[in-house]
C-alpha cells in the first residue's frame, strides 16, 4: 500500500513538473509572438493588420478600404456610438476576406487577436469579414460568453445587436494575479490533474516496459527487488519456504 502511494506521489510530482514546464515554455512563446506583433520592425505583422490596430485607436472601429462596399460612412457612426455606448471595451473590424495580404485569413485572424490584446487588457473583438456570413467574435481577457447571433444581413444592424448582448451575457472572471486561470490546462488545479495523468501513463509504460524486458530473460537488478520470505529481503541458500 505504501509502494502504491509513493509511486502516486512521485507520478504526481513528474507530470506536475512537466506541465509547469510546457506551460511556461509556452508563456514566454506567447509574450516574445506578442512583442513581435507590438514591433513593426521585426516584420511579422501583415500591414494589413497594422492598419487595423492603427485605425481602431481612434474610436475602436476600423472599416478597410476593401469593405467601403458593405458600409458606408453613416453605417460606420452607427458602428462607433454602439462602441462608445457598451460598457464592455469593443473593438470592432470590417473587412473582406483576402488571399492577397501575405498570409491566409485564419493567420490574419490570429495576428489581428494578438495585435489587439497588446492594447486591450479586457474587452471584446468583432470582426465581419465580407458578405460570406464568416467573422469571429473574441475575448480579450479571463471571461465567457457564446455569441448566438450570426454574422449576416447588414454590419450596421447586426455588430450593434452582437455589442448589446455580449454588454448583458459576458461573465469576466476575476483576473488571477499569479496567472494561473489563463493557461493550456485551466490553472493550477488543471495542471495538477494533468500532472497526474501524464505521470501515470510514464508509470505504465514503464511497468510494461520492465515487464517485457523479464519476459526476455533480463535478469534482475541486484538489491531487493522481488518479493522474499526473510526479513533481511533475500533468502538463504540452500532454504526452501524460509526453512534451513
Amino acid at each position: 500500500m505504501r509502494t502504491g502511494l509513493t509511486s502516486l506521489l512521485l507520478a504526481a510530482l513528474l507530470g506536475a513538473g512537466v506541465t509547469f514546464g510546457v506551460s511556461s515554455w509556452e508563456r514566454d512563446n506567447s509574450a516574445a509572438r506578442a512583442e513581435a506583433i507590438g514591433n513593426p520592425d521585426l516584420g511579422r505583422t501583415s500591414d494589413r493588420v497594422t492598419h487595423a490596430v492603427e485605425g481602431l485607436a481612434d474610436d475602436g472601429v476600423y472599416v478597410a478600404p476593401d469593405a467601403y462596399d458593405l458600409i458606408d460612412e453613416a453605417g460606420e457612426k452607427l458602428l462607433i456610438e454602439a462602441v462608445a455606448a457598451a460598457e464592455t471595451d469593443v473593438r470592432v473590424v470590417v473587412w473582406s476576406r483576402t488571399r492577397f495580404a501575405g498570409t491566409d485569413s485564419f493567420e490574419l485572424g490570429e495576428q489581428l487577436e494578438r495585435a489587439v490584446a497588446t492594447t486591450l487588457d479586457q474587452g471584446l473583438l468583432l470582426v465581419w469579414e465580407g458578405r460570406t456570413g464568416t467573422g469571429s467574435d473574441t475575448l480579450i481577457g479571463e471571461g465567457y460568453w457564446i455569441n448566438d447571433t450570426e454574422f449576416l444581413g447588414k454590419p450596421e444592424i447586426t455588430l450593434p445587436e452582437m455589442i448589446a448582448a455580449a454588454d448583458a451575457e459576458i461573465e469576466w472572471r476575476p483576473r488571477d494575479p499569479y496567472g494561473n486561470g489563463s493557461d493550456y490546462y485551466g490553472g493550477a488545479w488543471g495542471g495538477f490533474a494533468a500532472g497526474l495523468l501524464y505521470g501515470s501513463g510514464v508509470l505504465i509504460v514503464l511497468a510494461l516496459l520492465w515487464g517485457l524486458l523479464r519476459l526476455a530473460g533480463v535478469p534482475r537488478l541486484p538489491g531487493s527487488w522481488g518479493l522474499s520470505n526473510t526479513p533481511g529481503g533475500t533468502t538463504k541458500k540452500g532454504t526452501r519456504d524460509g526453512e534451513a
